[in-house]
């Protein structure tokens, strides 16, 4: 994690200020592990294994992004949001294995063999039994793809932002507490008599021997 420090971003995509892309990236997040809970049709039509679990891993991701915007986002929770990029690295982890799941399960359903190009019968009629000799399937797969490959280059610019936030928030905490700390001792130090004396007495001994 030590080459992730290293990276500073200081605005969402160049224009929009950290805390206001955190809650975008968030908000976006969340409604798209919604959109997993129509995969609760898979549990009552016979799904697969790797569809239910998606689907209850779906619903606890949500909870998880709901608490992480409100609790750590909106509020600058420091620790909170700590957890948060952890948990964003996590579920872009998770996230991948499942789609690679996906893939490999619609790699194994789909039909492989190629178009036979169309041939004539004896009467001269044509018997459409295909137009190419290139599997439809590879093209499907390679803009599927693609579009795959865009979307998790976006989540991990995406994770870095969160980081970016949460490593923001905790400087600023940290600064925060150090300067409310000085600021309360210095009052102590004013108010209390006793100590305002000794010290008054130390700086006459410093003059005097000088």
């Amino acid at each position: 994690m030590s080459y992730i420090k290293k990276i500073r971003i200081r605005k969402f995509c160049g224009l929009v200020e950290l805390q206001k892309g955190v809650i975008l990236i968030t908000t976006f997040s969340l409604l798209n592990k919604l959109s997993g809970f129509f995969g609760m049709f898979t549990i009552f039509y016979g799904g697969d294994a790797i569809s239910i679990i998606s689907f209850f891993y779906s619903i606890i991701a949500a909870v998880a992004f709901a608490y992480f915007l409100y609790f750590g986002v909106l509020r600058e929770d420091p620790r909170i949001l700590g957890f948060y990029s952890l948990f964003y690295w996590l579920d872009l982890i998770v996230n991948i294995l499942f789609t690679f799941a996906f893939e490999v399960m619609w790699y194994l359903v789909m039909d492989h063999a190629p178009l036979r190009p169309k041939e004539r019968d004896n009467d001269d009629t044509i018997s459409p039994q295909g137009t190419s000799s290139l599997p439809a399937w590879k093209v499907e797969s390679t803009i599927a793809n693609l579009i795959l490959a865009s979307v998790t280059v976006v989540h991990i610019y995406f994770g870095f932002v969160v980081h970016a936030y949460a490593r923001f928030i905790e400087k600023h905490h940290h600064s925060t507490s150090r300067t409310s700390g000085f600021t309360f001792l210095k009052q102590e130090v004013d108010n209390n008599p006793l100590i305002t004396s000794r010290y008054t007495s130390v700086e006459d001994d410093i003059e005097s021997q000088i």
